[in-house]
């Protein structure tokens, strides 16, 4: 976790240095693709190793391919320095800081993805649907689980065809709007088939939301800023679906999981309501105009 908070925002911030603006949204979308992807592929091919090597060897074999990826990056020509003047490291913390709360295509995504993640987080219960509600043991929550990825993955899909997004910010609304009240529906459902085909619905509405996200605050954001305000979004992004993991727990305790997926879903949908006018106000923004 603490090398993610490292790893992560420095990979978003190179990303703008390496691809042109006007192709961002796709390399992110094929970022998409390939995490989702790999979520989908990686634990049968955990299963296969281990069940050949053991448990030991496959750790190591998953080390050494982060050790491949590394040496790639390495390889990779400097990213060109801007030279700035010295500040403390107080000072630079509060710059990116002040910079995201005055700009509202940076503020109220990361706020709208925060509370939705933080409200309506359905991984922590997915167990619990599939030993006690649904009966369907390990291997249907393996069917629960890969159903988000697999809808991530066709959103991607859709997203790569058409080429890019026109109006960046009704998508991201309508998307967490739709994955919210996909939860809803979860937990309103008592026939495992249902409730696949909407964590299915989840995860494209997942990635038809993550993608612009993304792509708005790092356009939005100038290049001496913009590591520090991906800092910034890790903060928001990765500490939000924790946050609702404990929420989804307690929750599921006193309502019961279907319960707790309702109670989840409708405060997350309500959340995307209350804090969409700011960005509704700029429904018209283009990836264009947020750079």
């Amino acid at each position: 976790g603490a090398a993610q908070a490292f790893e992560g925002p420095a990979r978003q911030a190179l990303v703008t240095n390496v691809v042109p603006a006007d192709e961002l949204a796709n390399a992110y979308t094929l970022n998409t693709l390939l995490r989702q992807g790999a979520l989908i592929v990686g634990p049968g091919i955990g299963g296969l190793l281990i069940g050949g090597v053991g448990l030991g060897w496959t750790y190591i074999a998953n080390g050494l391919s982060f050790l491949v990826l590394t040496a790639a990056v390495l390889a990779m020509r400097p990213v060109p320095q801007t030279p700035s003047e010295s500040r403390t490291t107080w000072d630079l913390v509060m710059g990116g800081l002040r910079y995201a709360v005055a700009q509202p295509l940076v503020l109220w995504p990361l706020i709208i993805d925060f509370s939705t993640r933080a409200l309506g987080s359905s991984r922590a219960l997915l167990p619990i649907f599939a030993k006690d509600i649904f009966l369907v043991g390990p291997e249907g929550l393996g069917w629960l689980n890969a159903a988000v990825s697999a809808g991530a993955v066709i959103g991607g899909v859709v997203l790569g065809a058409r080429g890019g997004i026109k109006r960046p910010v009704p998508v991201l609304l309508i998307a967490y709007c739709c994955e919210a009240l996909g939860l809803v529906f979860v937990g309103l459902s008592h026939n495992f088939w249902i409730a696949l085909a909407a964590l299915f619905g989840m995860g494209i509405a997942n990635v038809m939301a993550e993608v612009p996200r993304i792509t708005m605050v790092l356009l939005a954001t100038p290049d001496d800023l913009r590591g520090r305000v991906s800092a910034l979004s890790w903060m928001f992004t990765a500490g939000g679906p924790q946050l609702g993991q404990v929420d989804a727990g307690i929750l599921a305790s006193a309502l019961g999981a279907p319960g707790a997926a309702i109670a989840g879903g409708s405060a997350a949908f309500l959340a995307v309501l209350l804090f969409s006018a700011p960005l509704f106000k700029r429904r018209h923004v283009s990836y264009a105009d947020a750079a």
